[in-house]
């Protein structure tokens, strides 16, 4: 692969091809695969791609068979990478440097993690699927990093583990079918909400001070019911073991789903009347912008409006 001949700040396109070499990009550089799917670097006994210096930006490359190796060793500053898929190796992908990106990303199927953050700031990760390492996402002296819209599923031991990780954000992480969703370790003043639990055999552990709740909504905790309910979170706390965090306010349904309701006017009506059925659902981090209502006689109607109208024909329960 000829980046060696590339100038710094440039570019360079990757033709689709398995390239069986070891790759080091040690200046600014924006490198772009055909496809994902189709451009493939096999680092072997060494890193595929390792990255060293800042302001990097890597998109559509698959790395994979690093077997002893991470398939992407990030340590300069400013990284971006995106559209990539890091797999079959014995790291997805280690990041030691700060501000780095990491998007829409596939990493999966490593001996030992999928994604390691070690010593480094102000990290992001979103709209990425890590799935079937032995650990999924790990932080360890991670500090201000933002994780959102990411899937963290069929991972042997923990989803997500934080070890010494301080003022980090977590949203829409999806934590399914792990041994731990999430185990955080001596780690404080991190935030989870809006995150999905499901299927793990423990959902979280957590012996530092963090918060699991926004002030306003907590998680999705497949299994627990708290009960009573207010505008879409239980109103008893969700205990999160290992320590004396809570979930203050657990949701009702998985995150980003409405919480269905409504009610309708008169209260018994005759044959015949008009029905005014009011949605009053609830979706606590959007808008509700269409409606589908079954009346249960057959009929149905789908309206932007809140509120909608009906007559039955006949007398029953629908």
């Amino acid at each position: 692969m000829a980046i060696d001949a590339v100038a710094s700040p440039g570019g360079c396109f990757v033709y689709d091809g398995r390239y069986h070499e070891q790759i080091v990009i040690d200046r600014e550089l924006t490198v772009t695969g055909q496809s994902m799917e189709g451009t493939v670097v096999a680092g072997h006994d060494g890193p595929g791609v390792t990255i060293t210096g800042d302001n990097v930006t890597m998109h559509q490359f698959t790395v994979q068979d690093c077997w002893n190796n991470p398939a992407v060793h990030v340590t300069g500053d400013n990284v971006t990478l995106g559209e990539c898929s890091f797999m079959d190796s014995y790291y997805g992908i280690v990041i030691t440097g700060n501000d780095t990106v990491l998007h829409n990303s596939s990493i999966g199927h490593n001996a030992y993690i999928g994604a390691a953050w070690q010593d480094a700031l102000r990290s992001e990760m979103q709209h990425c699927s890590v799935y079937g390492n032995n650990k999924g996402v790990v932080l360890s002296n991670v500090i201000d990093g933002l994780f959102t819209h990411i899937e963290i599923h069929n991972n042997s031991v923990n989803g997500l583990e934080l070890s010494a990780s301080f003022n980090n954000t977590f949203h829409h992480v999806y934590c399914i079918d792990n041994m731990y969703g999430v185990y955080a370790m001596d780690s404080t003043g991190n935030l989870f909400y809006f995150n999905d639990f499901i299927g793990n055999e423990q959902h979280a552990w957590d012996n530092g001070n963090n918060s699991w709740d926004n002030g306003t909504v907590g998680n999705y905790w497949e299994g627990f019911d708290g009960g009573s309910r207010l505008k879409g979170t239980y109103t008893s706390p969700y205990l999160i073991p290992g320590g004396s965090n809570v979930d203050n306010h657990p949701l009702i349904r998985r995150a980003g789903l409405p919480v269905p309701s409504f009610n309708y006017q008169p209260g018994l009506p005759f044959t015949l009347q008009t029905v005014t059925f009011t949605d009053t659902s609830i979706d606590l981090d959007g808008v509700i912008v269409q409606r589908y209502w079954d009346f249960g006689d057959g009929s149905n109607a789908t309206s932007m409006n809140q509120a909608v109208t009906h007559a039955y024909s006949d007398n029953g329960t629908f």
